[in-house]
């Protein structure tokens, strides 16, 4: 999805995706311009519901944060995409690797790869809902 960089500050980049929506990207110095660019992309929206007719909730339902009973396990579902950032590997570890793979050893990095290529098959795009035992 196209996107046009709205405002630069010195700790954040706001941009704005085809679609309207927008996304204020955390940047660091040191950081590339590839590197913020790979977070626009990773910040992208997702696609959403055809109609409101399939969106899994409707006006005037209920919930309570404080009582686990209002969201039991048996009904919780997670889209995809969920299941895959819930089985990727953490950030650190992601950024361990980068680190590594710029200092000329690409050993995690490769791993890595390896790792989110299962996930991805594991969990296609569009696929599921999924349960929690499912994850």
């Amino acid at each position: 999805m196209k996107f046009k960089v709205t405002k630069v500050e010195k700790d954040r980049v706001i941009i704005e995706y085809e679609d309207k929506s927008w996304a204020s990207l955390s940047v660091l110095k040191g950081q590339t311009k590839a590197e913020i660019l790979n977070q626009a992309n990773s910040m992208a929206p997702l696609p959403t519901y055809d109609s409101v007719s399939e969106v899994p909730i409707n006006v005037g339902d209920e919930g309570d944060t404080t009582d686990s009973s209002s969201t039991t396990e048996s009904s919780t579902t997670y889209s995809w995409h969920d299941a895959r950032l819930a089985n990727y590997p953490g950030n650190a570890q992601q950024l361990h690797a980068l680190h590594k793979q710029r200092e000329g050893d690409d050993t995690d990095i490769k791993a890595l790869d390896v790792l989110i290529k299962a996930v991805d098959d594991k969990y296609p795009e569009n696929s599921g809902p999924y349960k929690e035992d499912e994850l």
